[in-house]
């Protein structure tokens, strides 16, 4: 009889309508990770440019610019017509800026003046990835100053070469070493070592988060729709126990939520692998994870989505009807952000010790946690978790098998006085 009510659960629950949604939500995320792909891949080709050298023939300072330029470009016009330039530019699909090294700029430079470099921009429109060219230009332009720099310093200084030149533009070159929970990190600033923990912020909590928000959604409506279609009333006149019904439910909802996460963790992928660092980073800081690691992470997020689910259908089984469940499942919403925003933004230990309670309360924490904990051998933290999610998760089915036998689950009223005797009493 159970899995005859997990099997009915699993059909009303798996609608056209539920996995359109999930298989929507799950083309956009692929979508996405195609389009950061691709925007990562404009940054790796060479901006096209024209070149309009307009200094002195010969000037040495003016050819050290082009030289650089065209090291780190693609020049596809060097002259000094600057309608040619930029009709030649305008005409190539890619064409980012023309660069105008004006009349003078060598001796302006060797006369103690900052040179000035003319740059017209080429702007196709104004969304991300049309302003790339002009984002990657700026580190050419470094390079252009930094390449002036060494020929004025060699210049100067009789018998400086072009490595004495390098040491004088840039005397100073930081060696760093992190800390990071009683780690050393060595060759590594905070500011990297977070870039490669990024992914691990962020894919676990967010995919936590569609998870509730969609399965805690479809379990709070289907229970509505059973109360206004009287379906549920019909459903409680088998020859079942309500601890089966409920187990039923609960194991039901479960199948679909994970079969949901497996299909939006497949188009999530597309996108977080854009982010994340390369197995080989994690191996050499000494925070991979191994096959132990990922299974205690699979483990902890079951634990917190049965617990989800039980407190959507405990949600489910106040709600009068359709509507006002809707309304319920804003507070799963809420009670699944606040641990995800913290989480993407602080470290556990390093909130205080107040929140540190609350985020161990609430069981949708410690799956959002789990990479991170592990990453750091913290193991014991996350079993810890996996164990009280589980108590939390039976206490609340507990009270729903409770609520299941009350008269609430078919009024949707809580009652927390005795009504008053009738005559017939």
């Amino acid at each position: 009889m159970l899995w005859n009510i997990v099997l009915k659960e699993v059909r009303e629950m798996l609608t056209l309508t539920t996995i359109g949604t999930i298989i929507a939500v799950t083309a956009i995320f692929a979508s996405m990770g195609g389009l950061v792909s691709m925007t990562k891949g404009e940054t790796t080709k060479k901006p096209v440019i024209a070149v309009l050298n307009l200094d002195t023939p010969g000037s040495k300072l003016a050819a050290v610019v082009v030289v650089t330029l065209s090291e780190s470009c693609e020049v596809i016009y060097l002259g000094t017509d600057d309608r040619a330039g930029l009709k030649t530019l305008r005409a190539n699909s890619r064409g980012a800026a023309l660069i105008e090294i004006p009349a003078g700029f060598d001796a302006r430079l060797r006369s103690g003046h900052q040179g000035k470099l003319g740059v017209t921009w080429i702007m196709r429109g104004a969304g991300a990835l049309d302003t790339i060219s002009s984002a990657v230009m700026e580190r050419h332009f470094l390079s252009v100053s930094r390449a002036v720099s060494r020929e004025l310093v060699t210049a100067r200084i009789g018998g400086a070469d072009i490595a004495a030149a390098d040491v004088i533009v840039d005397p100073i070159q930081r060696i760093e070493n992190t800390f990071f929970k009683e780690k050393l990190i060595p060759m590594l600033s905070p500011a990297k070592i977070s870039q490669i923990l990024a992914a691990q912020s962020i894919t676990v909590p967010i995919i936590m988060m569609i998870i509730l928000m969609l399965g805690g959604a479809v379990v709070v409506s289907s229970m509505g729709l059973e109360k206004e279609n009287k379906t549920l009333e019909t459903l409680l006149t088998l020859p079942v126990s309500r601890r089966t019904l409920v187990m039923g439910k609960l194991l039901g909802s479960a199948i679909v939520g994970i079969l949901m996460a497996g299909i939006f963790a497949i188009g999530f992928r597309f996108y977080i692998q854009n982010f994340e660092a390369p197995a080989e980073s994690l191996a050499v800081l000494g925070l991979d994870l191994g096959i132990g690691d990922y299974i205690l992470v699979i483990v902890s997020l079951f634990a917190s989505l049965l617990f989800g689910l039980a407190f959507a259908l405990l949600l489910g089984v106040l709600a009068r009807d359709y509507k006002s469940a809707q309304m319920l499942t804003y507070a799963i919403l809420v009670l699944a952000m606040f641990p995800m925003m913290i989480v993407m933004l602080k470290d556990f230990d390093t909130v205080p010790l107040s929140l540190q309670i609350l985020l161990f309360i609430i069981p949708f924490s410690h799956p959002m946690m789990a990479m991170r904990q592990l990453a750091l051998e913290n193991s014991g933290f996350v079993i810890w978790g996996i164990l009280y999610s589980f108590l939390a998760a039976g206490l609340l089915t507990a009270a729903v098998v409770r609520v299941f036998r009350a008269e609430v689950l078919v009024t949707g009223i809580l009652r927390f006085q005795k009504r008053p005797p009738t005559e017939d009493s």
